[in-house]
């Protein structure tokens, strides 16, 4: 990416129809435009390639999602392309270095229609229009894509376009039935993705492992948004029947295994379903798995603060939220046994009781 450069006079709207010109040009230079339609939360969202050399390290997380091509206009679209393999190279940024932040919010380019995120250590733009609901991704070179990236794809965009009053993306796992499922949460070496791919050898269904939607109204419910999936390596001896799942794991995070569902578990995958519980896994190092009620506050010291990290944008109205839906549902604490089997047992019989 260009060396960024000051210039207070660049407005975020003058900065955004820029890059739409050059995703115009992108297109062009391309080949033409690829476009692909996914039904996420019950809204049709486009993502609109210049050429193809994004597509692989963009869609496979969401393909669980796919909709077919429909006449109308999308509720959402977002324009994504690089530069390496459309030879569009990126306008100067009108901001510096230090304006980025943390999270990736650039200082004075965020606002009430306008949300912009630039990530320093993957060399990743955001931007979102919310008048228009058009969206912008751009990286220089989209083969060297952050493994994150192919794992949560768009994730800032969703989180800025999903998150309002009645709905928040939330970073925890989710898995249970077309009636109802519960919500795994904690921070990283807790147990979510260990208990959440436990479930892919039973009747249970996968809505994610990493990242979900919660949405309160029409009524409280989970949203899957990827079907991607991680796991240590050193974890993966404890699946001898998933083990088709890992036999050629397409990247690594650190020392995690990522691979998509949808191409090897396809039938286990779900777009989501109604919230009635959750769960904050704890490795015990005993062999029985048990289950223990506790207060919606503690719950939410284990959802909030890594959702807050890592979702930009995310802060005190998505803390208001999450802690609206979390009063709503029962919450317990999973004291994980060695057993995987009676892991999963321990959730199917609460889940049963709930839809019995």
């Amino acid at each position: 990416m260009p060396t960024p450069k000051s210039n207070g006079a660049t407005r975020p709207a003058e900065f955004f129809e820029r890059l739409g010109q050059v995703h115009n040009a992108a297109c062009q230079a391309a080949g033409g435009r690829s476009a692909h339609f996914f039904n996420i939360a019950g809204r049709r969202v486009e993502l609109a390639f210049a050429g193809t050399g994004l597509e692989r390290q963009i869609l496979p997380a969401l393909e669980h999602l796919r909709s077919p091509r429909q006449e109308g206009s999308a509720d959402l679209t977002v324009s994504l392309w690089d530069s390496v393999s459309t030879g569009q190279v990126m306008p100067a940024p009108p901001w510096r270095l230090e304006d980025c932040a943390e999270r990736g919010e650039v200082r004075g380019f965020n606002n009430e229609r306008f949300q912009t995120a630039y990530f320093l250590g993957s060399g990743v733009l955001n931007m979102l229009d919310r008048k228009r609901n058009e969206g912008l991704f751009w990286v220089r070179d989209g083969s060297s894509l952050a493994i994150w990236e192919s794992g949560a794809p768009l994730l800032a965009l969703l989180n800025w376009w999903f998150s309002d009053e009645t709905r928040q993306l939330v970073h925890a796992a989710a898995i249970g039935y077309p009636e109802g499922g519960i919500l795994l949460a904690g921070k990283g070496g807790s147990g979510k993705s260990t208990t959440a791919l436990a479930s892919l050898d039973t009747d249970l269904f996968y809505a994610g492992d990493d990242y979900c939607l919660l949405e309160v109204e029409p009524e409280l419910r989970v949203h899957s948004l990827y079907n991607s999936a991680k796991l240590n390596r050193d974890n993966l001896a404890r699946f001898p029947g998933l083990g088709r799942l890992f036999d050629r794991p397409s990247a690594r995070i650190e020392e995690k295994a990522l691979v998509f569902l949808r191409e090897r578990a396809a039938a286990k995958l779900t777009a989501g379903f109604p919230l009635q519980g959750v769960f904050l896994p704890r490795v015990t190092g005993l062999t029985e798995t048990t289950l223990e009620p506790i207060s919606s506050a503690r719950a939410m010291r284990a959802l909030a603060p890594s959702s807050l990290f890592q979702l930009c944008g995310a802060g005190k109205k998505s803390f208001r939220v999450m802690a609206g839906l979390i009063r709503e549902v029962p919450c317990h604490q999973l004291n994980l046994g060695t057993d995987l089997n009676g892991v999963t047992t321990v959730i199917r019989n609460y889940l049963g009781t709930r839809n019995g």
